[in-house]
């Protein structure tokens, strides 16, 4: 995705310098930081932050 994000153009995407400049110092978060946090939002409660909202949209319309 980061790939996807740092080939738009300006027009498409006004913060991709942001995203280019991220990827040059490495600023992004590993993949697996990223996925240990994950599952200890959903498995741990003690991870769990407060004040994160995560909304799913519904699969079908009815």
């Amino acid at each position: 995705m980061q790939e996807v994000i740092r080939a738009c153009s300006p027009e498409e995407f006004p913060m991709v310098a942001t995203f280019l400049e991220m990827k040059e110092q490495e600023a992004f978060n590993s993949p697996a930081f990223v996925a240990r946090h994950l599952l200890g939002y959903a498995f741990d409660p003690e991870m769990r932050p407060d004040d994160t909202l995560v909304r799913v949209p519904a699969e079908q319309e009815t």
